[in-house]
C-alpha cells in the first residue's frame, strides 16, 4: 500500500474527490463538481456538463461500480459471495465469511488505470468498515481483495 499512497500523494485533490463521491458528497463549486442523479453520483469538470466518472452505489450489499464517461462497462466493480465452512464433527456448516473482491480495469491510458486502481482500494476500505461492524458471532471476518481486471 505504500507504494499507492506515495503515487498519490502529489494529488490529494482527487483523492478527495474520489472520497466525497465514495461518501455520496454533492460538490457544486470548485474544479471537480459532484452531482446527484437519481442513486447515482456524477463527476463533472467545471464548464463541462459531460459525466467524467459516474458511480453508483448500493451499500446495504456493498456493490460499488464506476463508469468512465459514457461506458457501459464498470472500470471499477465488487463482486461478493458467501463462503460457508463446513464443521466435519457437528456435519454442519458453523461458520461463514463474506468475501468481497473489487476489481478495476486495466487501461491503456495509464492515468485512468491509477485512478481506477485507487478508487478501488478507497472501495476495499469503505467494505471493511462497514463490514467488521456487521460480522456476526458465528461468521469469521469478511476478506475483501482489490484484483486487477
Amino acid at each position: 500500500m505504500k507504494k499507492f499512497e506515495q503515487k498519490f500523494e502529489q494529488v490529494p485533490l482527487l483523492e478527495s474527490t474520489l472520497i466525497n463521491i465514495l461518501n455520496k458528497v454533492q460538490k457544486d463549486w470548485g474544479y471537480c463538481q459532484i452531482k446527484k442523479k437519481d442513486n447515482v453520483y456524477i463527476l463533472h469538470l467545471l464548464g463541462s456538463d459531460d459525466a467524467m466518472l459516474t458511480v453508483s452505489h448500493n451499500e446495504t450489499s456493498h456493490i460499488y461500480k464506476l463508469y468512465w464517461y459514457e461506458s457501459s462497462t464498470p472500470a471499477v466493480f465488487v463482486e461478493s459471495k458467501l463462503n460457508k465452512i463446513y464443521n466435519k464433527q457437528t456435519r454442519t456448516y458453523t461458520k461463514k465469511q463474506r468475501i468481497y473482491q473489487v476489481y478495476y480495469q486495466h487501461n491503456s491510458d495509464s492515468f485512468r488505470t491509477s485512478i481506477n486502481q485507487m478508487f478501488a482500494e478507497l472501495v476495499k476500505a469503505k467494505i471493511v468498515e462497514n463490514t467488521s461492524k456487521l460480522t456476526k458471532e458465528d461468521e469469521k471476518p469478511p476478506l475483501v481483495t482489490v484484483v486487477q481486471d
